[in-house]
Order: C-alpha cells, then structure tokens, then sequence
C-alpha cells in the first residue's frame, strides 16, 4: 500500500511530459517489468498516417521498426485494446498462439508484429485500457501496456496481476491529458454557454425544421420572441467562441447547434431580413 501511495503522489507532482515518461519507467520497474509504452488511442490512424502520441520505454531500434512498417494498424493488442475495457494479456489474443504454434503459408501482419516483439526479447504483454474525457468531454482513450523479457511471464494472467497496476495507469493517463492541455481540469476547459428554459424550447423547434411562425404557434409566443430568443443563443455562442479561441480552443458546440438550428454553415452572423426565418 505504501508503494501505491508513493506511486500515486509522484504522478500528481509531475510537472511535464518528459518527467512523466522517466517515473513512469521507475515506477513499472518496481512491479518487475523491462519496459512500457503509453499509447493514445482516440482516434486510430488509417494506413499510411502518422502514429499518435505515446511515450515508452522499449528498445529505440523496435519503436522505430514498429512506426516504419506502420505495425500499428495491424497490432492485435491495440486493435483489442481500443475497444476493451478491462486488462488483459497477449495470450489473450488469438494472433498470439498463432505465433506460438505457426503454419505454414503467408504469414498475417499480425504475426510479424509479434515475432518482432520477440526478435527484441519481449516475451509477454500486459495492456491495461484507460479511459477519460477531454475538455470537450469526448472520450480520451489510451492504451498502456507492461513488458516482460523473462519466460516465467508467460504463466501471468490478469488474475494473478497487482490490481494497483489498474489505478497507476489510470493515475498516469489523467495527468497525461493534463500536462498536454486536453483534460478537464486543465485551464483550457471551456463551460458550454447556459440557455433559459425558453431558449432551449426555440432552438429545440429549430432544430426539428421548424419555422418561426411553426415554433411560436407550438409553444404559444409570438413568432418575434421566438427570434428574440434564437438570438440570445446565437449571442451566446459567438461570445462563448471568442472566449474560447482567446483561450487556444475551439469548442464545436456553436457551429454545430445554433448554424445548424438556422440552416447555415460556416457563419454565426444573422442573414438579412427576418431573423431564422425558413418561409
């Protein structure tokens, strides 16, 4: 317990990435593994784009094999782990004993992927999915998975792993997104703009196609304090967005509602003539 304690303060003393990816190395030797790789797994990259962002401790000469054969679209841990929420092993992985039992005939890019882990002595693998949420609140994923050099690993099963493990890495990813400007709690998070009950009916109804005339005759208003509270919201977008790019964001909440809500794109500037009206 005292470990995990350390463990955990560490990671919230942190103050960049560089100094993350040496106590992370620290700390995961500690647990008796030769090496680890931190892999953001938001959004995956087609064949042909460059990786995402990670961090690792692996041999230099692998990292550079992985990224110039482009493993990573065919890596059967990472295909697993970005869609998986709990631990597991490669052994869990039917490209694994594919590896462990080959055939004969062309061989996949998943075979190649594990036998140039084992050409650079990594016997086993323990991957532990993390998730958590940017400033925009989408889901920012991550994939963290542990080495082992030595054969006695390959007996290892989530099971039987320290479930501190599990904590660590959720610990790490969060100040991660931290110290890279993309958690929630960074000073780039931007409140999305409060809309009255009102506004939210109106723009609600214009979403839905209706018209100005429609919406005040739904909701028993006139059809100009239906546009009067169109506007409010547009005002409150477009403020909400200057604040926000003053920041270094963009958030997409005002391009995507209030235009929407209007049938324009690309513009948060009322067209002429009656405001939002769609006769």
């Amino acid at each position: 317990m005292r470990l995990l304690e350390e463990a955990l303060s560490a990671i919230q003393s942190v103050e960049s990435v560089e100094e993350m990816l040496a106590l992370e190395k620290k700390i995961f030797s500690v647990y008796g593994f030769s090496a680890f790789a931190y892999l953001d797994v938001r959004a995956m990259p087609m064949s042909g784009e460059s990786i995402p962002f990670f961090q690792t401790s692996l041999n230099k000469d692998l990292v550079r094999t992985y990224i110039d054969e482009n493993y990573i679209t065919s890596d059967p841990a990472v295909l697993r782990g970005s869609v998986s929420n709990a631990p597991f092993t490669w052994a869990d992985c039917p490209e694994y004993h594919e590896w462990c039992q080959p055939r004969r005939g062309l061989k996949p890019r998943s075979f190649q992927v594990m036998k140039t882990a084992f050409d650079y002595g990594y016997r086993q693998g323990y991957i532990i999915p993390v998730h958590a949420v940017d400033t925009q609140g989408r889901r920012s994923s991550a994939l963290i998975t542990l080495f082992w050099s030595d054969r006695e690993a390959l007996f290892g099963t989530p099971e039987t792993l320290p479930p501190s493990l599990r904590l660590i890495a959720l610990y790490y990813h969060e100040r991660l997104l931290q110290l890279r400007g993309l958690s929630l709690s960074s000073s780039a998070f931007v409140e999305m703009p409060a809309l009255t009950d009102r506004e939210r009916e109106c723009l609600c109804w214009s979403c839905r196609g209706k018209t100005c005339t429609e919406s005040a005759a739904i909701l028993g208003i006139t059809e100009r304090t239906v546009n009067y509270h169109l506007g409010q919201c547009d005002e409150e977008a477009w403020g909400q967005q200057q604040v926000s790019r003053h920041r270094g964001c963009d958030p997409a909440w005002p391009d995507r509602t209030v235009t929407r809500a209007r049938g324009i794109t690309g513009s948060t500037t009322a067209p002429a003539g009656p405001r939002y009206s769609r006769k």
